[in-house]
């Protein structure tokens, strides 16, 4: 693989992550003695601002795992996890006939040997072994078989995503590499489109050069994009070229021009036959992986794959100037924000400093008064949250009552949907005397209607953040006002401890600061439920947290369908038609319209039945959301009483020297300064403009009674 662009981006990558880590030495918790910083020097950190610290320590950390999103999958049987072996070099993932891939997985930079297992609605990872992952999280051929039949499987229905650190070289130049299992199940078709596809900054479709497109990846294709317009960040690989005659190659080339052009057009409206050579390719991946893993590294069969081409492209496109800055742009956003609350943190600290022990305490005391006040605003946040979240749950739940009444009345498109093309006649009278042929028609009359509504129930879920757009305007509007509100406050008592008065128009500026701190703590509390974050967002991640609960809903609603009373009824329904008559097209017509009619009865019922359930799945996401957003609020909190209280404690040992720590305090805040100048070189080519600059350095001279 062609390493300058990846390393390039490597090494830019390796600077943004360092300084966000010096940043989070800088600022949060004190060290006696001197540390060395990653990006040179040595300097006595520490200003008690934890939370901000944690925040930048842990997104440095995952900078290092990989900033490039590479999102592989395709249907069983297609060789992806072959190909994704030959992009590592190893025999990684196992690629054998029975498929193994039970859950998405991750394969990050990072030297961690046991494998975390990231499940919904759990902050936190649980860790298995290698071997114990590859036992627990395996297909056995009970599960291929179900997922044939009734098109999901259960068992993980609990389990988000795998994460697996490596020392690949195409994982240590930035790439995550994200496999997905076979498309066969419903579930995992409907998570990638949730919580996946968006996320990513490439994709990989690989498809199967000896057999036809699937109904499945014909959708998929018709998915990604209308046409005429181009699918820019999809690479379509058509793998086992090799297998095909070589007389047919041209036939198969040929073929899927046909099909994927469309999506290749220029501007105007022209076929890009360029750009078209760039996203398609046509690959041996065993190959590959053969001419990667051999004793002795065979060159021309690498090439000869297409998968050298395709690595070269994916290089090409990951790490151009615009996916870099897309990148980090949330992140020097961020820093932007931290900074401009930590200049006037080192104001007052330094303030402290001027004033005697008795004054100091003095302004303690009544800081404790209010931080009681400020408490008590925290808690008023948490509850607002959550009472939002129950009005949204409200809406949700009525929406979707409303859109299954809607459904349930076109009985019609339900019936013409339904492919029975397998019911001939041979079957059914099979199925007369045998239990078994009977339960086969009961699973092909599930998986069909579970396919139609399982697409109609995913076309609303598609549509929640639309529908709650304006509720959750209003929503981010009232908590980032009320955050601003405790932000503000917060700093005002912490200037009142210092003996810094902020009066007039700078009430004003720092209000408007402190919206902009309110939205950093938003952007964490709102965390990306894929797990896969992708910047220090700045304004709250809204549409994550909305697809998140419409894939939830979806989640439910397909449990108690279609493993509950749709289920039992469609075995009713099977049962109960056996007796109509032998004559094939009659016996499905008299199955469609009993299902139709069965579906238009008892569909609005079903979800009735479960309103509780729904709405508690929506008004929880809500509950999590406020207690973490007040964790941070209680955090800031202790952090401040923590500092202040230290701060005293200083200032009663007489060895303590005010002078040396206003310079340790200048030598932060002029490091800070340096390093967000720095990153902006870094990410954008250019320095911090003057006006940015001139702010911070006023505000570390000045306060928040600093001039504009």
């Amino acid at each position: 693989m062609n390493i300058y662009g990846f390393a390039s981006a490597k090494q830019k990558t390796t600077r943004v992550s360092s300084i966000l880590q010096d940043v989070s030495t800088l600022i949060g918790k004190h060290e006696q003695n001197p540390v060395k910083l990653e990006t040179g020097g040595t300097i006595e950190p520490g200003l008690g601002l934890e939370t901000e610290a944690d925040i930048l320590q842990k997104r440095s950390e995952d900078i290092q795992k990989g900033i490039f999103n590479l999102l592989v999958f395709g249907e069983f049987k297609n060789g992806k996890s072959t190909l994704i072996n030959a992009l590592l070099g190893s025999k990684t993932l196992p690629a054998k006939a029975i498929p193994t891939t039970a859950i998405i997985t991750v394969l990050v930079y990072g030297e961690r040997q046991d494998v975390a297992i990231y499940e919904k609605d759990r902050e936190h990872p649980r860790f298995v072994s290698w071997e114990s992952f590859k036992e627990e999280f395996r297909l056995n051929e009970k599960d291929v078989e179900t997922i044939k039949q009734t098109g999901s499987v259960n068992r993980f229905a609990k389990i988000n995503y795998a994460q697996l650190e490596c020392q690949h070289p195409i994982c240590a130049k930035g790439v995550k590499l994200i496999d997905s299992p076979g498309l066969e199940e419903s579930q995992v078709r409907t998570d990638l489109t949730f919580n996946w596809l968006k996320r990513c900054q490439a994709i990989i479709f690989v498809l199967n050069a000896i057999q036809p497109l699937s109904e499945t990846e014909n959708k998929i294709i018709a998915d990604f994009g209308e046409q005429g317009q181009q699918l820019k960040n999809v690479f379509f690989v058509i793998n086992r070229i090799n297998q095909v005659d070589q007389d047919e190659v041209d036939d198969i080339k040929a073929w899927y021009l046909g099909k994927l052009k469309n999506y290749f057009l220029n501007d105007n409206g022209q076929f890009d036959e360029n750009f078209y050579n760039r996203r398609v390719f046509f690959v041996n991946a065993k190959g590959a992986l053969d001419a990667r893993t051999q004793d002795s590294p065979n060159t021309a069969m690498l090439e000869e794959s297409g998968v050298l081409a395709l690595e070269e492209e994916l290089e090409r496109f990951l790490t151009s100037d615009e996916k870099f800055v897309a990148a980090f742009d949330p992140d020097v956003q961020g820093l932007q924000q931290v900074i401009r609350k930590v200049c006037p943190e080192i104001f007052n600290q330094k303030a402290t400093l001027n004033l005697g022990l008795d004054k100091l305490e003095k302004n303690r005391r009544e800081v404790e008064t209010q931080l009681s006040k400020l408490e008590k605003q925290k808690d008023k946040i948490e509850r607002s949250i959550s009472q939002q979240g129950e009005i949204i749950s409200g809406k949700v739940y009525n929406n979707l009552l409303r859109y299954t009444n809607e459904l349930a009345q076109r009985k019609k498109d339900l019936q013409d949907s339904l492919n029975f093309e397998e019911l001939s006649i041979g079957e059914i009278l099979k199925a007369i005397p045998s239990k078994q042929h009977r339960e086969k028609i009961k699973n092909l009359v599930q998986r069909e209607t579970q396919k139609y509504l399982q697409a109609k129930f995913t076309e609303w879920a598609e549509k929640l953040p639309t529908i709650l757009e304006d509720d959750i305007e209003t929503m981010k509007k009232n908590i980032e006002e009320d955050i601003g509100d405790f932000q503000l406050e917060l700093a005002l008592l912490k200037s009142m401890f210092s003996g810094v008065k902020i009066t007039g128009e700078k009430l004003d500026v720092e209000k408007t600061n402190a919206i902009k701190i309110a939205q950093l703590a938003l952007g964490v509390a709102t965390f990306d439920p894929s797990g896969l974050v992708t910047g220090l967002i700045g304004a709250g991640n809204w549409q994550g947290l909305l697809r998140h609960i419409g894939f939830q809903i979806l989640s439910i609603v397909g449990g108690f369908l279609f493993g509950g009373p749709l289920g039992s009824l469609i075995f009713m329904i099977v049962a109960d038609i056996m007796h109509i008559g032998w004559e094939g097209n009659l016996f499905q017509k008299r199955l469609r319209e009993a299902i139709g009619n069965k579906v238009q009865e008892k569909l609005p019922q079903i979800i009735s039945d479960k309103e509780e359930e729904i709405r508690q799945q929506v008004s929880s996401q809500f509950k999590q959301l406020a207690q973490r957003t007040t964790k941070i609020l209680q955090q800031q909190i202790d952090e401040t009483c923590t500092q202040q209280e230290k701060i005293i404690r200083r200032k009663q040992d007489a060895t303590f020297s005010a002078e040396k720590e206003k310079e340790r305090l200048d030598k932060i805040g002029n490091k800070l300064i340096e390093l967000y100048n720095r990153v902006n070189v870094d990410v954008f080519g250019k320095e911090a403009t003057p006006q940015e600059m001139n702010e911070f350095n006023n505000l570390l001279m000045k306060g928040l009674t600093a001039k504009d």
